[in-house]
């Protein structure tokens, strides 16, 4: 540490450990005595110098000699020279020369056999050759001049000296090698993000309403921006999303408590009870799952109270398995399938997955079992895990590829339905014609990726699910009541529900892959599920299912995310507790939208006729709400691609920059390739474009 109790820079205090041997057998290296030299007092001009300094990678020789097995060929330390005094002069050199002959395979790898093939013309003096193959090049035949077959005991000290020599040249080089970064290639990345995030930032001024909210997710850029050059703030990156969140909680909360609700029969009233019930389950949520460096180790749900509380943990599993079937049945297959059929199949699937989970977890996690169903796990037996987790997700590709077949076929047979004719009811949905289906299909594929990703989660992280499912909801209602009062144009609207609901799923994105278990640590990531029903090695499947099961929450948010942006907040549960009817404010939202792009029509005609020049004036742009949510994502995710780089450029030096930065910027590549543009955009983008009428 240094003078200030601060670790991992490069002050004197942060880089001079001492290496301490204790062995009996030392006291033979200390002299008359019986005891080595001890200093109380560091050499002068140095602060820490008590005794000689020796690279790291010189433990691994000294103690390959010590025990007498081989150097790991890509070791580049040096044995250290005290602790030769074990062994006769003659087995020095022996030892040097054999480090020595270890240490040239790295260098031969390095600059190729070319220069050290041939003896060439011994030099008398090297220091004067360019640092790296000349030099060493020198070194070596200036070693081979001495070392040879026909060598003897007279020139032991001459041997000695050049076997160090070389041996501290090639120690220099070769480590100057390892780091010697390609600058303007890391300029050139830089470059091409910032023009990433320009690109993104130029949409913003006819895409972003000035408002509190647009203040509040600049400042949410800014500081992550900042945290990203703090190697502590790297490793702790879960409270800021956790905090973040919870104040955009409150935002809407403050959002919403000073909005006209009367139209929409709400009260403050409500407004607060969801308000407070969505800080709860934010707050359950992550103490779910212990992260980070700091806190890694404290208590918390998944790992301290499930595994002396598993029947509880098994309830709550068993709860959202149900609620997922229940899902598939009414909503996934409704209007597909004939009623009874499709609850037929929404319980095959969801046995068939919970069966999987309880039989994984027997094997993977068998103290969150301890005997629970058993029966039901010896009439599985007979099945292997494999074999499960394969029909599991044959019966999910099935359901899936059922759904948009028969929604592709209705929708080309019939046309768009009016708002009179859309079934209110589950059981209407069930016996009335099937036409809005396709437009429909975002919502009923969101509940087959929700079963998916269950499936591809740790036992531990089931029950987050239901949390999300009420989240979503609660976060429906506070996201859709402030922009039904007709005071507020259309066109603010829109943009203001799209900022709205873009911040929020952007922060529970970030809050659940943390909440999950995961961080910015290589060490984190959970290989558990990444081989479900792959009976070898595959690179592709494997590496699919290893990214669905680290992030899960991400993938479901994003889903989330379409279903906000199309409108698809299911109010209804909570539409019942505050006005004791059922959809009653969602049955008239569609009149008040009607009636405001009336209004909208009536102004621009009017000032189109009263215009000077006798040009009419062009109606209000729409742009579509998914493209201003995708430039939300996209600004976030280019500024922090752009700020992680410039970070692990400026810090290349750092100490922790393959220990920290490194792996962080691997998990910001993973985010932008892997889920912005391959889930968010990819994905998100075409279950947006079945979705809008």
């Amino acid at each position: 540490m240094n003078s200030a109790g601060n670790h991992g820079g490069s002050a004197p205090g942060e880089t001079s450990p001492v290496l301490v041997f204790l062995s009996p057998k030392l006291q033979e290296l200390g002299g008359g005595g019986g005891g080595a030299e001890c200093p109380v007092r560091p050499r002068e001009g140095t602060e820490f110098e008590f005794f000689d300094k020796v690279e790291q990678s010189d433990l691994v020789p000294t103690l390959a000699a010590l025990l007498g097995t081989p150097v790991p060929r890509n070791n580049l330390g040096i044995l250290i020279a005290p602790l030769l005094g074990f062994w006769s002069e003659k087995e020095r050199v022996q030892l040097l020369y054999r480090n020595a002959l270890q240490v040239m395979g790295v260098v031969k790898a390095t600059f190729g056999d070319e220069a050290f093939a041939d003896a060439e013309r011994v030099r008398t003096n090297c220091g004067g050759l360019d640092e790296g193959r000349e030099e060493l090049a020198c070194r070596w035949d200036r070693v081979r001049a001495v070392v040879h077959p026909d060598w003897d005991t007279s020139v032991i000290e001459t041997a000695t000296e050049e076997l160090n020599e070389f041996l501290r040249a090639a120690q220099e080089t070769l480590s100057s090698t390892a780091s010697n970064y390609n600058v303007s290639r890391l300029y050139l990345a830089i470059a091409v993000a910032a023009c990433a995030a320009i690109s993104a930032l130029v949409s913003f001024p006819t895409l972003w309403p000035r408002s509190t909210k647009g203040l509040l997710y600049g400042v949410v850029l800014v500081l992550y921006g900042m945290m990203m050059f703090a190697s502590s703030y790297v490793e702790e990156e879960q409270h800021f999303w956790y905090w973040t969140t919870s104040a955009w909680f409150l935002v809407l909360y403050a959002e919403s408590a000073h909005t006209d609700l009367k139209a929409n029969a709400y009260s403050p009233h409500h407004v607060f009870f969801s308000a407070a019930l969505l800080l709860a389950l934010h707050r359950l949520a992550i103490r779910w799952n212990q992260t980070g460096q700091k806190h890694a180790g404290e208590p918390d749900v998944a790992h301290t109270f499930f595994p002396t509380h598993h029947i509880v943990l098994w309830i709550l599993i068993i709860a959202t398995y149900s609620h997922l079937s229940l899902r598939l049945a009414r909503h996934t297959f409704a209007g597909i399938l004939p009623i009874n059929i499709s609850a037929i199949a929404a319980a095959t699937l969801g046995v068939s997955a919970f069966v999987f989970k309880l039989n994984f977890t027997q094997a993977d996690a068998p103290e969150l079992v301890q005997g629970l169903a058993r029966q039901i796990r010896e009439w599985s037996a007979p099945f292997d895990l494999v074999f499960q987790a394969r029909a599991v997700f044959l019966g999910l590709g099935i359901a899936a590829s059922l759904v948009i077949v028969v929604s592709g076929a209705v929708n080309r047979h019939s046309g768009p339905r009016s708002s009179e004719q859309c079934p209110k009811t589950i059981s209407e949905l069930s016996n009335a014609d099937t036409s809005p289906v396709l437009t429909d299909l975002p919502k009923r594929l969101h509940n087959l990726l929700t079963l998916l990703l269950v499936t591809q989660t740790r036992a531990q992280n089931v029950p987050l699910f239901l949390i999300y499912e009420l989240q979503l909801r609660l976060l429906a209602f506070l996201h859709l009541a402030p922009y039904q009062s007709s005071s507020v144009s259309s066109t603010q609207n829109r943009r203001a529900k799209s900022l709205t609901g873009s911040v929020s799923i952007l922060l529970l994105t970030h809050s659940s892959f943390y909440a999950m278990g995961g961080s910015n640590a290589i060490s984190s990531i959970d290989l558990s599920n990444a081989y479900n029903g792959v009976s070898g090695y595959n690179i592709l499947a494997v590496g699919v299912l290893l990214f669905l099961s680290n992030w899960a929450g991400p993938i479901w948010w994003a889903s989330a995310g379409v279903q906000l942006t199309l409108g698809y907040g299911d109010t209804s549960v909570f539409s019942s507790i505050f006005s004791g009817r059922r959809e009653s404010g969602k049955d008239r939202r569609w009149v008040q939208d009607e009636r405001k792009r009336l209004h909208e029509t009536i102004k621009y005609e009017r000032n189109g006729a009263a215009n000077k020049i006798g040009t009419p004036i062009r109606p209000p742009s729409r742009v579509s709400p998914w493209l201003q949510h995708i430039s939300c994502m996209t600004v976030f995710r280019a500024l922090s691609l752009l700020m992680v780089m410039a970070s692990c450029t400026a810090l290349r030096t750092h100490l922790f920059i393959w220990t920290v930065f490194s792996p962080k910027y691997l998990y910001t590549m993973a985010w932008c390739i892997v889920w912005h543009l391959g889930v968010n955009i990819g994905i998100g983008g075409l279950l947006y474009w079945t979705g809008v009428e």
